[in-house]
């Protein structure tokens, strides 16, 4: 799977330097959504009655 993805975004002769760069680097991690499954932090999420 790695060698899929760094292929895919350094490309050809990019392999060596994203291997090196840490995984947070030439992976980053999908946007958190917002408003679709993680409720609002300010408030309790309306499925849950409020205590």
């Amino acid at each position: 799977m790695d060698s899929g993805v760094v292929t895919s975004s350094g490309g050809s002769g990019s392999q060596d330097t994203y291997q090196n760069l840490p995984p947070a680097k030439r992976r980053p991690p999908p946007p958190p959504p917002q408003g679709r499954r993680d409720p609002s932090p300010e408030g309790p999420p309306p499925a849950l009655p409020p205590r």
